[in-house]
């Protein structure tokens, strides 16, 4: 592995150790889903919250040789400067209030900067009602914390979430055995658990279509 990848995503590397063992080196969209992720704009509203944000620039980092970024108040605003080496802008939410990203991206034709005013407001969880089987994890996802962890009572458990005004959800049932494998799950259907697996966990995207916001839950499963 190459000495910028050992180093990427410093902040996140307990948690995500035991993945980057197995896969090689991802695309920004495949790692989307270790953080919460907020499309670029000028301004953006997110969560105060232990998971880290991708503050995602899209198009804009195609072709770029370098890109730097710096907060205006790292007390509420904390880049990863790691991240930056994989063309990302990551950063920590370290307490309620605002901040200016300004980041700088050079390609050929030049260094283009821009500026992203970062508002960090208090957690609030997108769903109003979790479900799997006959256990409710709707208190647990009112918690910051991402990862959860269930012991299935069967082979297949329904799940089933009601997100909050303005919210949706895309859920995904994701395992690793020679490969990572992914199938969507729809709504109110079944998980069928793949017992064999090294590893596999229920991926829950919650997404707010206004604000151009995710956040990720995810429930581990072990046997």
């Amino acid at each position: 592995m190459a000495k910028a990848a050992k180093k990427s995503f410093a902040v996140i590397v307990m948690v995500v150790v035991a993945i980057a063992m197995l896969m090689p080196a991802l695309t920004q969209e495949a790692r989307a889903d270790d953080f919460n992720t907020a499309k670029y704009k000028k301004k953006v509203t997110v969560y105060k919250d232990y998971v880290p944000v991708w503050l995602n620039m899209g198009s804009k980092v195609k072709g770029a040789k370098k890109m730097t970024a710096k907060s205006s108040n790292t007390s509420v605003v904390k880049i990863n400067k790691y991240a930056l080496d994989d063309r990302m802008v990551v950063f920590d939410t370290k307490k309620k209030g605002k901040a200016t990203v300004t980041i700088k991206i050079k390609k050929k034709s030049g260094t283009r900067t821009y500026k992203c005013k970062v508002k960090v407001v208090g957690y609030s969880t997108p769903a109003k009602s979790v479900k799997v089987a006959k256990k409710s994890y709707t208190k647990k996802f009112k918690k910051k914390t991402k990862y959860f962890t269930r012991k299935p009572e069967s082979k297949k458990e329904k799940v089933i979430v009601q997100c909050k005004s303005g919210w949706a959800v895309k859920i995904r049932h994701v395992w690793y055995t020679d490969d990572f494998h992914t199938k969507t799950v729809k709504n109110g259907s079944n998980v069928t658990y793949r017992q064999n697996a090294e590893f596999e966990y229920i991926s829950f995207t919650f997404y707010n279509k206004s604000r151009n916001y995710t956040i990720e839950k995810r429930i581990d499963i072990t046997w």
